[in-house]
């Protein structure tokens, strides 16, 4: 359980928190609490269907979440439609740089693989010296497949199976 207080906000400077242990099973007994100043980035990172949006809303505000699908959704009435990604993530960028700007939250509901892709936000971090956390939703490819299957093959197994090598460079 994570607890938000905007006007009493604290961080251990973390710059990365795995919230589950790979060889272990989830323990909702074992929470953890992760507190996160205003003025930073937060990156939510995992594969498809590893419940990113789901953290992201359960414990953030809403407003201070931007998600690349439903920018997509937006941009094309489509969630999943790749082609409008890079139109997505430019206005994410201008969304977070407008919330760090601001001494606000941004929190990145995007698979956050990459380093390229993380880029544009550190940039956008580091012209509004903000703090940068990154959450790492460390869940089971065959449970992310499952979840993937029950909200509608969103994006396909063979996907999910292909970005786990990108994940595991990602968490390093």
């Amino acid at each position: 359980f994570m607890e938000f207080k905007p006007e009493k906000i604290s961080t251990d400077e973390v710059s990365k928190e795995i919230l589950n242990e790979p060889d272990k099973e989830p323990n909702p007994e074992r929470g953890k609490e992760i507190s996160i100043d205003n003025k930073t980035l937060v990156l939510v990172v995992g594969l498809p269907g590893s419940g990113k949006s789901t953290f992201a809303t359960k414990h953030f505000p809403l407003e201070s979440i931007v998600s690349t699908d439903l920018l997509r959704q937006e941009i094309s009435n489509n969630p999943g439609n790749q082609i409008v990604s890079g139109r997505a993530f430019e206005i994410a960028k201008k969304i977070v740089s407008s919330r760090l700007e601001a001494g606000k939250i941004a929190v990145v509901d995007a698979q956050n693989l990459t380093e390229d892709t993380r880029m544009q936000f550190y940039i956008a971090a580091e012209m509004n010296d903000a703090k940068v956390t990154a959450i790492f939703l460390d869940v089971d490819p065959h449970k992310s497949i499952e979840r993937d299957v029950s909200r509608g093959k969103k994006v396909g197994a063979s996907y999910i199976k292909g970005r786990r090598g990108i994940y595991a460079v990602a968490r390093r």
